[in-house]
């Protein structure tokens, strides 16, 4: 799943670059069109490789049970990259938030951002759905999705 967000996190670390010069030069208008056409951009490749991942999530998670042959775990693990397609799809909104924040030197902004997301909501709502619903894994899985 790391390999499908490199993209939104190249771009992350482009924005910060280049929107902290802007920020610098009090060129606002730029900030809003550079974090505009990152979301794009990123959120358009990430679309990609969810597509990807949808497609090949059985061959993919072949690989992860090529040596026991499980078929009821490489089912479960399809299953699982198909669910992190989707959330791979939502990973440039919050990068690209957290870079402007930092470009604008509102580095705790940014961190409490990342907390409330990563930490907290989806702790909470994969404890939610996963434990007292009892969804199982599939209802840890979209509570990390959802969070």
């Amino acid at each position: 799943m790391s390999l499908g967000m490199i993209p939104a996190i190249g771009v992350e670390a482009a924005i910060l670059t280049i929107s902290e010069y802007y920020f610098g030069a009090e060129n606002y208008k730029r900030i809003k069109s550079i974090y505009k056409y990152s979301i794009i951009f990123s959120t358009t490749i990430s679309i990609i490789i969810a597509i990807i991942l949808f497609i090949f999530a059985n061959q993919i998670s072949y690989l992860f049970t090529l040596l026991n042959g499980d078929k009821s775990l490489g089912y479960l693990i399809a299953n699982i990259i198909r669910l992190f397609g989707i959330y791979i799809i939502f990973v440039p909104l919050g990068l690209s938030s957290t870079a402007m924040f930092q470009s604008a030197q509102k580095g705790f902004t940014s961190l409490s951002l990342v907390i409330l997301r990563d930490l907290l909501l989806s702790t909470i709502f994969a404890y939610i759905l996963g434990i007292l619903l009892n969804f199982g894994v599939y209802g840890i899985y979209v509570g990390i999705i959802l969070g």
